[in-house]
């Protein structure tokens, strides 16, 4: 296949990439089957802001809402581009702040940037059967990821009112180069027995898997090229050059099996265990993972079979354990570091330092599920799936902040456990009405977590909360991640108001700023006043579509949403002013004497320097609930019996066409924190929340032909 597409961000951003997939399957003879997969594909992707699908403070959605060209103009009088002055914007601007004349990423002219991918899968098994019912089975697989990242920062003048200039993005020009090989071996051997016993059947499985995974990364760089017109590395000056890397990697081994035995058709059991051992973990890298599931299906029976409503009742339930392993490679380690400068006699020489606290302890993540289902279908083509569930989550794999006497910032460590109770229905109807097929199908899905445990061992396992770096809290009797602030109730209108509240002296409330409620009823608003105000994980999911076929048209719609989220509204857009970026138009109903029922309180300048956003409040807090028409699309095929063609189909393709939501931003599919490890590295979590960075989903329409001969 080939694909070709040029972005929707100024200044030529481009995207292609060109596979081949190949599958091979034979039986040499009747006891032999063997096999191959082959899946090549090359992509290259182009760009010219500060990084490729960049969400950040040049990214092209922040760009849009920055001051600077707001205030001032794009160009001086000969053509260059102008920057305003520090002290006319008000924030700092020009160098070393990351703000410069904006239409220097528009147009391209600060940045050249490409990537490279190339992907290769290989797969291939052999089968053998040495008697009847007994399959034996060996599969190898590997996968290698190469990524090749160039950058060159150019050197462009942006001119000050008063004539001085500065080279943006840099004071000078910078070449790096990149390359990333990531690299898997899979392998499986299984042995499955398959047989009938009188009435039933019975399936046996055992196997072994192995999977061994490494990831090389090179960088180089130079800087002081002579012009834009050469931006090879050795065009830069050796004198700065600089070169990193790293390696690392994880291994995984495996032993499952599985019996599953099926008696009449209608009575049915199956049992699972596995045993996973990770790299991950230096003390306990063994788990044990059994898992049990039973079946009736109720409409083989006699007092059913001739029912003249249901055509097919099954009852199920099951229980089983799974684990997770998912943290960084090593976090269990006290790395060190072997780059340290320390000083003798004045003297800077290379030496060791510890550089993660580690954690020896570290074991597998549980879930336990148990799991009761029913499954429905009714003779007038209406379907009904429901199933409760309860997950028990225990030794959660977290990377909680530390304190700052340690000399680290996080630490790897089995924090808690957590209880989720919850349901799902799913409801489907097909039914023919003349030349009209209809297809209908709707779910809905409702679960609630809670932190049931803390590990005690942990700082702050000793109480009910720890604090995550992004203000929310990991509780006992929370919800996990829970945003932790004030409860608010509108805004101080005037003196009599204030005078009568509860003590705000805490945040220096005065009238126009946002009122807090005082939870504990003694008069003042204090830190023990704050309590969970939001998660930014739905409990309620749903969605619902529509298949139709009506002669030589058909129709496609597919809606998806969620229930009450949180978003957490923090930096740009949330606040009246965030240090250069334009006001978001909610803030045109702010609090002043003469506008007293104000949507907002009165404006401030700065992060957090207002009494209504000292602390986190839910007054910022915004439900990003949303109904989206995700998919739409109509089709029409056209006979052509006259020619060799089996069909022609034309049709009409649409994605993110409608939403409903009352979030006032972007896109209400942007969860509060996500992409914030991507910007900022592990553990910043805080700086989530920040909408301008986060590229919203894109309205897509298209038309197209497909073919068959």
């Amino acid at each position: 296949g080939i694909l070709d597409q040029e972005s929707i961000a100024a200044g030529g951003n481009y995207f292609d990439r060109h596979n081949v997939r190949i599958n091979l399957d034979a039986s040499p003879t009747d006891k032999f089957d063997i096999g191959t997969t082959i899946s090549l594909s090359r992509s290259s992707q182009e760009g010219t802001q500060q990084a490729l699908n960049s969400s950040n403070l040049q990214g092209p959605q922040a760009l849009g809402v920055q001051l600077q060209n707001t205030l001032g103009p794009i160009y001086n009088a000969d053509g260059e581009y102008a920057m305003i002055s520090p002290t006319f914007a008000g924030f700092n601007v020009g160098p070393g702040t990351g703000r410069n004349n904006n239409y220097g990423y528009v147009n391209g002219d600060y940045y050249n940037i490409d990537q490279t991918i190339n992907n290769v899968l290989l797969n291939a098994y052999i089968a053998y059967k040495p008697i009847e019912n007994l399959t034996l089975k060996a599969t190898g697989a590997v996968r290698n990821r190469s990524t090749f990242n160039n950058i060159f920062n150019k050197k462009v003048r942006n001119f000050f009112p008063d004539g001085t200039s500065y080279f943006a993005p840099d004071s000078d020009r910078n070449r790096s180069n990149e390359s990333i090989e990531f690299f898997t071996e899979t392998y499986f051997v299984t042995a499955d027995y398959n047989v009938d016993i009188g009435e039933g059947n019975l399936k046996a499985l055992v196997g072994y898997s192995q999977e061994e995974n490494s990831i090389k990364n090179f960088r180089a760089s130079r800087d002081g090229h002579l012009t834009d017109g050469i931006q090879v590395l050795d065009a830069g000056q050796p004198t700065n050059q600089l070169n990193s890397g790293s390696e690392t990697g994880f291994a995984v081994q495996s032993l499952f099996a599985r019996v599953n035995y099926n008696y009449k058709g209608k009575y049915l059991l199956e049992a699972n265990v596995r045993q996973d051992g990770s790299s991950r973990f230096l003390n306990d890298k063994w788990g044990t993972f059994p898992s049990f599931s039973a079946g009736w299906i109720l409409s083989e029976e006699s007092f059913l079979n001739s029912s003249n409503t249901i055509d097919y009742l099954k009852v199920r339930g099951s229980w089983g354990k799974l684990g997770n392993s998912n943290i960084p490679n090593f976090a269990f380690a006290k790395a060190l570091s072997l780059t340290e400068g320390y000083s003798f006699g004045g003297v800077i020489v290379p030496g060791v330092g510890q550089s993660s606290l580690g954690n020896e302890n570290l074991s597998w993540e549980k879930t336990t599920t148990t799991n009761f289902g029913v499954n429905l279908v009714l003779k007038n083509g209406l379907g009904i799936d429901f199933d409760l569930f309860q997950r028990q989550t225990d030794d959660i794999l977290f990377n909680l902040p530390v304190n700052v006497l340690t000399g680290f910032t996080s630490q790897f460590t089995n924090a808690a456990s957590m209880e989720t109770n919850g349901w799902e229905l799913a409801l489907n109807y097909n039914k023919n009405f003349g030349e009209l097929n209809l297809q209908v199908g709707a779910n809905i899905s409702n679960a609630q977590n809670l932190v049931t445990d803390l590990n005690p061992n942990i700082a702050g396992g000793e109480t009910d909360r720890i604090f995550l770096s992004n203000g929310a809290i990991l509780g006992e009797g929370y919800r996990p991640g829970a945003f932790w602030g004030f409860e608010s109730d509108g805004i101080f209108n005037d003196e009599a108001e204030l005078n009568s509240a509860p003590d705000h002296s805490l945040m220096g409330s005065e009238v126009g700023d946002v009122k807090f409620v005082d939870l504990d009823g003694d008069g003042a608003i204090t830190l023990e006043d704050r309590t969970d105000i939001g998660v930014d994980v739905p409990e309620i999911t749903y969605g619902f579509n529509i298949f139709a076929g009506y002669k030589n048209w058909d129709l496609a719609a597919i809606f998806q949403g969620i229930g009450s989220a949180s978003f957490q509204g923090t930096f740009e857009l949330f606040k009246p002013d965030a240090g250069g970026y334009n006001t978001a138009n909610l803030w045109e109903d702010n609090w002043t004497p003469q506008n007293t029922d104000a949507m907002m309180p009165r404006v401030w300048a700065g992060q957090a320097a207002s009494p209504s956003d000292v602390y986190p409040s839910d007054f910022f807090i915004w439900d990003r609930a949303y109904l989206r028409l995700k998919n739409l699309q109509v089709g029409y095929t056209f006979n052509l019996e006259s020619i060799k063609i089996d069909s022609v189909r034309a049709f009409f393709n649409g994605t993110n066409l409608w939403t409903s939501t009352d979030f006032p931003l972007i896109d209400p599919e942007i969860r509060t924190g996500v992409g914030a490890n991507d910007l900022y590295g592990s553990g910043q979590e805080a700086q989530a929340g920040r909408a301008p960075y986060m590229f919203p989903q894109l309205r897509v329409l298209s038309f197209g032909i497909q073919a068959k001969f």
